[in-house]
């Protein structure tokens, strides 16, 4: 490693057939410290999607409205477009 530090922690270093066991430890606290980092950033994302976003069952109502005007405007489209052509050949 030449004075570089290794940030690999991936890579353990090993002195002959045995583990360095203080840098085995320090491996293991940087992964535990990324664990609860990563945790954390779901604990916000959590959080956020609690406060921003609806769940499928609370939207439920707000779609069968929708989809029910969409229905409604389609049947007026339809029936207007029959008429035009019934009128047109009585």
């Amino acid at each position: 490693m030449d004075g570089e530090e290794d940030n690999d922690i991936f890579s353990l270093p090993l002195s002959g057939k045995e583990f360095d066991l203080p840098a085995v430890r320090v491996s293991i606290a940087l992964l535990a410290e990324r664990v609860r980092a990563h945790n954390k950033k779901l604990d916000d994302v959590e959080t956020e999607l609690k406060a921003e976003y609806v769940c499928r069952h609370e939207f439920r109502p707000v779609m069968r409205l929708v989809y029910g005007m969409a229905s409604l405007m389609l049947v007026a489209v339809v029936t207007a477009i029959v008429n035009s052509v019934l009128k047109g050949h009585v």
